[in-house]
């Protein structure tokens, strides 16, 4: 500090030396200009050590691409997506078509659920599962094929002379360019884990390497090794999937999966080189249904209708249709038997336990669920046929109705319909052996009898 203060205060002291030439003025003129040699030189030390100190002028071209990069990198290290299948189903010994394929349809719907603006901008990166020829076949938009992203380089190129307008647009593209592909290698690295922690490592060891192991394999080629090593189709396959088309459908089911059951029928098929036609599976589903009982008149209805109608996607329509009509009718059947209960049916009070006054609500009106308790079946009931326990059989869903046939008739308003409780079949009827009837009650018995039971 005092050397700065002599430095600074120097030219004004060498105003002060003296100019005599006696001896010992000269003795001070020396000691005096040895001083001002010092300070000369320390002046000028401290002034270049202070303008070397001073920070270079800011450049505005290096500061937007050091700001565009670090919340570039802040933004882009995340490893985690919201998969919408966030395990894949485990394959459990030899990968066969079915497990691959369930396998492959997985793994595209978590590459697709990754927005991406690359390509047609819709299905994300399923490019990684289904490889650029298929993705590219999903869009019939000219110029939206995929272009695999490449890292465009450490820093953007920024030519001398730039605006600051167009600095900013280079420094953006830049930016987006290491945002894809950082974000392209997290999603193919996250896919692979998952396909990899779903099968047996048996059948895909050969592609690994033995110091880097799946390091530099893709995702596609594991799925492709898997396709065209363990996707082939036998004849014993191929036979069990025509065997799984005809198999029974349970009414009380959607419609939905059965028709899910074709669509995966006929890819297995045609994977094994023996299509399943629409006009099979016309066949084999009226088939189906019919063995269900329970769409006699539909497909009556579907038989008459000409032949350009008949084709299999009308066919879908035209018994989800009748299906959902046939379920809405069902569930009044089912209100209806619960009437039956209310009015002395096989949950009735025990005799000798106090019962609520005629004519009140509870004896007028049920429960509105079906009875049955695991030993004791729903009612239901038919004007031609009277009660029985089948909930599709009612008086609106009946196929097969007597003359004067009233489809609005229920158990608490018969509309003058049968009145008998319908057997089993094949149940004998002992009380008619033990009772017989007088032919008067015969005759008029007939006239309800005169339907046969379905």
């Amino acid at each position: 500090m005092t050397l700065k203060v002599i430095g600074l205060l120097w030219p004004s002291l060498e105003f002060l030396l003296p100019t005599t030439t006696t001896y010992n003025s000269l003795i001070i003129s020396l000691v005096l200009h040895y001083c001002t040699s010092l300070c000369r030189f320390a002046y000028r030390r401290i002034n270049r050590l202070t303008i070397l100190s001073q920070p270079d002028p800011p450049n505005p071209k290096k500061l937007l691409a050091s700001s565009q990069l670090l919340n570039m990198s802040s933004s882009t290290t995340s490893s985690s997506f919201n998969f919408p299948h966030p395990e894949l189903t485990a394959i459990v010994g030899m990968p066969t078509y079915l497990t691959i394929s369930q396998l492959k349809r997985e793994l595209f719907a978590n590459a697709s659920s990754v927005h991406t603006i690359l390509g047609t901008g819709q299905h994300g990166f399923a490019v990684l599962v289904i490889g650029d020829v298929a993705y590219n076949a999903l869009s019939a938009v000219a110029g939206t094929d995929w272009v695999v992203p490449v890292h465009p380089g450490p820093q953007p190129n920024i030519p001398n002379g730039t605006s600051a307008a167009q600095t900013g647009v280079i420094v953006g593209n830049y930016d987006r360019a290491v945002k894809t592909f950082t974000m392209n290698n997290e999603v193919e690295n996250a896919l692979k884990r998952q396909l990899l922690a779903a099968i047996d490592h048996t059948y895909v060891c050969s592609l690994q390497d033995p110091l880097y192991g799946y390091a530099n394999v893709t995702t596609r080629a594991l799925i492709e090794h898997l396709e065209a090593n363990y996707a082939t189709l036998d004849q014993d396959q191929l036979t069990k999937n025509v065997e799984a088309l005809e198999e029974p459908w349970e009414p009380q089911e959607s419609m939905e999966p059965l028709w899910l059951r074709a669509v995966y029928a006929q890819q297995v098929a045609t994977a094994g080189n023996e299509p399943i036609t629409d006009t099979t599976l016309l066949r084999v589903y009226r088939k189906v249904l019919a063995d269900t009982g329970v769409f006699d008149l539909d497909l009556r209805d579907w038989d008459k209708k000409p032949a350009a109608d008949k084709t299999w996607a009308n066919f879908k329509l035209f018994f989800t249709a009748a299906n959902k009509e046939r379920a809405k009718k069902a569930t009044a059947g089912q209100f209806q038997g619960s009437a039956f209960k209310a009015i002395g049916g096989a949950d009735s009070p025990r005799p000798g336990t106090p019962t609520s006054r005629p004519g009140t609500p509870s004896t007028r009106t049920g429960t509105m669920s079906p009875v049955s308790d695991g030993s004791n079946p729903g009612i239901y009931y038919c004007w031609t046929h009277g009660l029985s326990n089948n909930p599709n059989h009612t008086s609106a869903t009946c196929t097969n109705k007597g003359t004067g046939h009233q489809e609005d008739a229920t158990i608490l308003d018969m509309k003058g319909g049968n009145n008998t409780v319908r057997r089993q079949k094949g149940e004998k009827n002992k009380f008619r052996e033990l009772n017989p009837r007088k032919k008067k009650d015969g005759a008029a018995n007939n006239a309800n009898a005169a339907a046969p039971e379905e």
